[in-house]
């Protein structure tokens, strides 16, 4: 699995989902919260975040192309206004079945030939 960056929003600011972040080798683009200190026990990717976000926030956000957040917004928003918001499959398995299934359908439906 090759992901280079994984964006998210403040509410995934947290030692867990950084180093869950480093263990795929991805960089996190995960705003930190404005009173984040330097000193990040226990997560040493979240640390770097922090430090590069305190010395200049718009020249990280360009790192991180975390404008592209908006679109992968918007895609979800669509999808769950076409297919709902909830999915029927109980098991895991079906889960990542179902939601590949929605993916082409709206790929299909949105980009028609």
């Amino acid at each position: 699995m090759n992901i280079e960056i994984i964006l998210g929003d403040r509410g995934y600011d947290s030692k867990e989902c950084f180093n869950e972040i480093a263990k795929l080798g991805a960089k996190p683009g995960i705003p930190v919260r404005k009173n984040s200190i330097t000193r990040s026990k226990g997560s040493p990717t979240r640390r770097k975040t922090v430090i590069s976000q305190h010395r200049d926030f718009d020249k990280w956000k360009e790192q991180v192309q975390f404008t592209m957040r908006c679109v992968v917004e918007s895609i979800f928003s669509g999808s769950k206004r076409r297919f709902g918001e909830y999915m029927f499959s109980l098991k895991e398995k079906n889960r990542c079945v179902e939601m590949w299934l929605r993916t082409i359908l709206w790929n299909v439906l949105i980009y028609p030939r």
